[in-house]
C-alpha cells in the first residue's frame, strides 16, 4: 500500500470539565452599609453544556458545536476543554491558524494537555512547520507515552515529510504495539521501510566476500 499524505482521522476529546468552589465574599469592615452585590448571571452547569456541544460535534453539527464551544469559553475560561474541541473544529475545517489559536489557548490554561499537544502538531505540520510538528508530538508522548494517535502522527510526519526512513521505521514499529487494531496499512508501510532500509543483495554478497578473505589471511601462518 502507498503510503500518502491523506492520513488522518481526527478524534473528539472528549475531556471532563473540572468544577470550580467558589466561596462567599466577606463584606468589607467599615461604617459603610452592606450593599448587595449585583447577583451575577447564572451561567449554567458547565459539565452539562460541554456535553451538549460535544453532543453536536459528533452529530456533525460544527457551527452548533462552533457556537456552544467559543460561548462556554467566554464564561469558563479556566477550563481547556473548550479550546481544545475547537482546535479539533477548525482542524476538520483546514483553518489552521485558527486551530493553533484555539489550541494554544487551551495549553495556556492546562500545558499537560496531551491532545492540544497533538492537535497543534497536526496545525503545524499541515502548515508546514515540520520541526514545530514534531516537537508538539514528542511532547503528547512524553506526556502520555501510550497516546497512540500521536505515535502514529509522528510516523507519518517522518516517513512522508522529514523522510527520514530509520526513524519511522520504530516509530510505526511502537504505534503497532499501542493499538489493537490489525492496522494492514501501516503493516505493509512497515514492511516496504525494511525494504528500503535494506542493504543490495549486491552489498551483501560484498560483505560476505570481505569477511571469507579476511578469514582466509587470518588463517595464513
Amino acid at each position: 500500500m502507498t503510503r500518502c499524505a491523506n492520513y488522518l482521522s481526527l478524534l473528539t476529546a472528549a475531556l471532563v470539565l473540572v468544577g470550580c468552589a467558589t466561596g462567599d465574599k466577606k463584606p468589607d469592615a467599615g461604617d459603610q452599609p452592606e450593599t448587595s452585590a449585583p447577583a451575577e448571571p447564572d451561567k449554567g452547569d458547565p459539565q452539562a453544556r460541554f456535553e451538549d456541544a460535544l453532543t453536536q460535534l459528533q452529530r456533525n453539527n460544527l457551527p452548533g458545536a462552533s457556537k456552544a464551544l467559543l460561548e462556554l469559553e467566554a464564561d469558563f475560561p479556566e477550563f481547556s476543554g473548550p479550546p481544545t474541541n475547537l482546535g479539533l473544529i477548525y482542524l476538520r475545517q483546514d483553518q489552521f491558524e485558527q486551530a493553533v489559536g484555539a489550541f494554544s489557548r487551551a495549553l495556556d490554561r492546562n500545558p499537560d494537555n496531551a491532545v492540544a499537544h497533538n492537535g497543534i502538531g497536526i496545525a503545524y505540520r499541515s502548515m508546514g512547520q515540520h520541526a514545530r510538528a514534531q516537537d508538539a508530538y514528542e511532547q503528547a508522548l512524553r506526556l502520555n507515552p501510550n497516546y497512540a494517535q500521536a505515535q502514529f502522527n509522528l510516523a507519518i510526519l517522518l516517513d512522508r515529510y522529514l523522510q527520514r526512513p530509520a526513524q519511522a521505521l520504530p516509530a510505526y514499529e511502537r504505534y503497532m504495539t499501542l493499538t489493537e487494531d490489525e492496522e494492514l496499512r501501516v503493516q505493509a508501510w512497515i514492511a516496504e521501510l525494511r525494504e528500503q532500509l535494506q542493504p543490495p543483495a549486491a552489498e551483501l554478497d560484498d560483505a560476505a566476500d570481505s569477511a571469507t578473505n579476511n578469514a582466509k589471511v587470518e588463517q595464513r601462518p
